[in-house]
Formats: structure tokens, C-alpha cells, sequence
């Protein structure tokens, strides 16, 4: 039997932006930083720990001012003056120090050692790590999914999957935000026990400390199911994105993904509502799409090969070849029918002044 996560169903509802608003404000607070960043390494108590077979997008790096503007929209203009920001900032210290100390933060020392490994002073390295949390706050503005404009749904783009250059067959998710990039939090609750009997925090920090691990323990939860969503999507569809032909795409049920990564269907289903990823060939797909089964592979097909008349026999020949889908001659028309696309017989006096 699955496991079902007994945390509240508000977080995962939460959008891609209110989740990286909690996030920004958890991470902002003293308390935070106190475990995260100590003056005294033996008094670190949380790190970043990162996800397997992911990175930063390099989309990253690039400085889009084609975004969406809608009622949703921050002022653009500030925003790509930050980010423009980020990366001179990033430019002087060098990418290696920028990845090591602002991007992936594994081993986040404190701000003051930080100032001293990238010779800023400690208003710089607040103001960098600041302006990282708000890329990630406003993420889907600065990657604006192109789904959205021809859909009643709204769609945020979380990633995009590529294949690994120097491991052959091997895909990896390139998260857009930073946030998801680092990981979800290593809490070490020895150390919290053994710095709780230090006296090490006053009154006022004990207590919050409880419901501070509990809002980690939560974000750890919602990053670690959309993260074996994708895992398993990429997985399950490993010949597809490989060679970006929809006669590899694989039917799949939430329900079987769900019992593979051992989680309860109901949080597939929150997980892939809404968000999207870009595949190697550039293509933006929603991650339902990877859900869709044969019905949707046979449309997605239909609607490839129809770019030139055929008559109903054609189709199902051209099927059978470019996607090895067998069905006759009468389920092809049902899905034209279905679809409103001509057959080659009529297409002269409906599609040709399309």
C-alpha cells in the first residue's frame, strides 16, 4: 500500500509563487539563519542537500524581457534590473564562487566567511542572496510558459529536462529556480537537541523552533514529491525525450507512478496540476501530458501526420510505421471525426484555404 504524507493539503495546492514566497520569508527569518549560517560551524544545525540528477537551467543566465504581463505581473522592469544584478555580481566573483556560496549553498558557511571567500562585504552578500530568493520568487515571469496563452489553465514552467553530455542516455531535470536547485534541508536533530541544552537559544527562539522544523519538514515533503513526479516521469519516458517522437511515448496512470514512488495518487494529481516542463527538442508539455495514455498518443499523432491529405487507409499504414500503433481503418475515423480533422477525400474543400 501506498504511504500517504499526513501534512496539510495547503501546501501542495499552493502556487509555484506562494510556495516560493513561504520559502523566501522561512528563510529570512533570524531563527533560520542562526541554524544555517552560524559564526561557529559545530552550532550548524540545517544544510542544502541537493537532489540527484539535477541542476540550474542555463536558461538561468539569460535575460528574457519577453515576459507575460497580466494583472499577476510584478513590475518587470525591476525585476530584470535585479537579475541583470545578480549576474555582474556573479561575473565579478566568478561562477565557480557564485554556484559554491549563492547558488547551491551545500555547505553554506557563515555571511562573514562568506564576505571573505568572495571579497564582498557582508551588505553585498546579503543583498546577492536576497536578489537569488527573489529569482526564485519570480521565477515563472522570468520563464513565462507559452501553455498559458492559448489555455484557460495557468501553466508554470518548473523545468527543463536535457540529456547528460558526459553520461550517455542520462536525462537530468534543470530546475529554473534556485530554491529547487539546492534541495530540500538536511536537518540534523541531534544537533538541535544537543544546542537546546546549551542554552543556545533565549526564550523567544524555543518558542518558535518547533514550528519552524515543521514548515522545513513541509517544504521538504511538497519539493520531495514533485521531484519523484519528475524522476519518474523522466524514467518512465527515457526513449521519448531521447529521441522527441511521440511513437515512444510510453502510457503511464498516475495511479502506477504513485505506487512506484510510494505516495498516495491524490498528491500525483496536486503535482502535475498546472506545471509544465520543456523537453530536450525545446518543447513545452504539461505534465499531464505524460499521463494522457494511448488515447492521447493516438491524437498527438493524428494531428502530426495530418499536415497533408490521406485518405483514411494512409493513416492507419502511417500509424502502423512512424509510431507502431495499430488501428484500422473505422478507429482512425472516429478519432477524425473526434478531432474535426478531413480526410485526404474532402481535404481540397476544407483545409486547403485553412
Amino acid at each position: 500500500m501506498p504511504v500517504i504524507f499526513l501534512t496539510p493539503v495547503i501546501y501542495y495546492n499552493m502556487s509555484e509563487y506562494e510556495f516560493a514566497k513561504m520559502v523566501k520569508e522561512i528563510e529570512e527569518e533570524p531563527l533560520f539563519k542562526k541554524l544555517m549560517y552560524p559564526e561557529n560551524r559545530r552550532e550548524k544545525a540545517i544544510k542544502y542537500e541537493r537532489l540527484s540528477r539535477t541542476d540550474i537551467s542555463s536558461n538561468f543566465y539569460e535575460l528574457k524581457e519577453e515576459t507575460i504581463r497580466d494583472s499577476r505581473s510584478p513590475d518587470i522592469e525591476l525585476l530584470i534590473a535585479e537579475k541583470k544584478e545578480i549576474l555582474n555580481l556573479a561575473r565579478g566573483i566568478g561562477e565557480k564562487k557564485f554556484k559554491k556560496y549563492f547558488l547551491y549553498c551545500e555547505n553554506a558557511v557563515s555571511l562573514k566567511q562568506t564576505a571573505g571567500e568572495c571579497n564582498l562585504s557582508i551588505s553585498e552578500v546579503k543583498k546577492l542572496m536576497e536578489l537569488v530568493n527573489n529569482v526564485s520568487l519570480y521565477n515563472e515571469f522570468y520563464h513565462p510558459s507559452t501553455l498559458s496563452l492559448n489555455s484557460r489553465v495557468h501553466y508554470t514552467k518548473v523545468a527543463s529536462v536535457s540529456k547528460n553530455g558526459s553520461e550517455r542516455g542520462c536525462l537530468l531535470i534543470n530546475f529554473f529556480s534556485p530554491q529547487w536547485v539546492r534541495g530540500i534541508y538536511k536537518i540534523d536533530y541531534d544537533k538541535l537537541e544537543y544546542l537546546k541544552s546549551g542554552k543556545n537559544f533565549s526564550e523567544e527562539e524555543l518558542k518558535r523552533l518547533n514550528g519552524l522544523i515543521k514548515d522545513i519538514e513541509l517544504i521538504n515533503t511538497r519539493k520531495t514529491t514533485l521531484y519523484k513526479v519528475l524522476q519518474g516521469i523522466v524514467e518512465k519516458q527515457k526513449t521519448y525525450f531521447n529521441s522527441g517522437d511521440i511513437g515512444n511515448l510510453q502510457p503511464q496512470q498516475q495511479k502506477e507512478l504513485a505506487e512506484k514512488i510510494n505516495i498516495d495518487s491524490s498528491l500525483v494529481c496536486r503535482a502535475i496540476k498546472g506545471r509544465s516542463i520543456d523537453t530536450p527538442q525545446g518543447e513545452e508539455k504539461p505534465l499531464k501530458f505524460f499521463f494522457s495514455g494511448e488515447k492521447a498518443k493516438i491524437e498527438s499523432a493524428l494531428r502530426n501526420i495530418m499536415t497533408r491529405p490521406y485518405t483514411d487507409e494512409q493513416i492507419s499504414d502511417r500509424l502502423k510505421k512512424q509510431y507502431k500503433i495499430n488501428r484500422d481503418r473505422r478507429t482512425v475515423r472516429e478519432y477524425r471525426n473526434k478531432l474535426k480533422i478531413s480526410s485526404g477525400v474532402h481535404w481540397n474543400k476544407n483545409n486547403d484555404k485553412k
